[in-house]
């Protein structure tokens, strides 16, 4: 039986001990580097991942979140309230056996026997939509939403609305995909 390991330090996925490539790593080798790419982004996103994961799970300490992520924190709790959606799970790494790559979604989301997954962010950019392919590859869905959480407390919505918008953007991963695989094995 296969076992995937996860790495949260080094954001590494690994099958019976072997390096899968990770969505969010395609991503960033074939679209190149975005200015919020960085570290100072990256802990904020992190420590607002793991608020919402507390607050999922009924454990969240109000008085210790980071005050720069507290609006988006709120902008979440205001979004669970205005969609009713519930939660299945969230932040379960993933892999694909066929294509050989992982990924971690934020989230599984049921609304009226429909599966969504979702992904949260702090803005919007395009790619996002290459990123919510491949997690639809993942694990099939109905659809697919960036949630986008905003400083002062409101919320975006991003869709992949239905199968065909769905299999766009898993052709535009693998295509990715295909292109990171080319640089690698080329060493371009």
């Amino acid at each position: 039986m296969n076992k995937l390991n996860f790495d949260p330090e080094k954001h590494e996925y690994r099958l019976n001990n072997k390096k899968l490539p990770s969505v969010t790593e395609i991503i960033k080798d074939v679209f190149g580097f975005r200015p919020w790419w960085n570290d100072y982004h990256a802990e904020k996103g992190a420590a607002l991942h793991l608020a919402i994961n507390y607050y999922n799970n009924g454990v969240l300490d109000w008085g210790s979140v980071d005050p720069e992520i507290h609006g988006r924190l709120l902008a979440y709790k205001r979004f669970l309230k205005e969609t009713s959606y519930f939660i299945q799970s969230d932040e379960t790494p993933k892999y694909s056996d066929k294509y050989l790559f992982a990924g971690t979604m934020d989230a599984n989301f049921n609304e009226k026997n429909k599966f969504i997954i979702a992904d949260y962010k702090s803005s919007f950019d395009p790619t996002v939509y290459v990123q919510l392919g491949g997690y639809s590859i993942l694990e099939p869905c109905d659809k697919c939403v960036a949630i986008i959480l905003k400083t002062n407390g409101l919320y975006d919505l991003k869709w992949l609305k239905n199968q065909y918008e769905i299999k766009y953007w898993q052709q535009a991963f693998l295509n990715s995909f295909a292109v990171f695989n080319l640089k690698k094995e080329h060493k371009i």
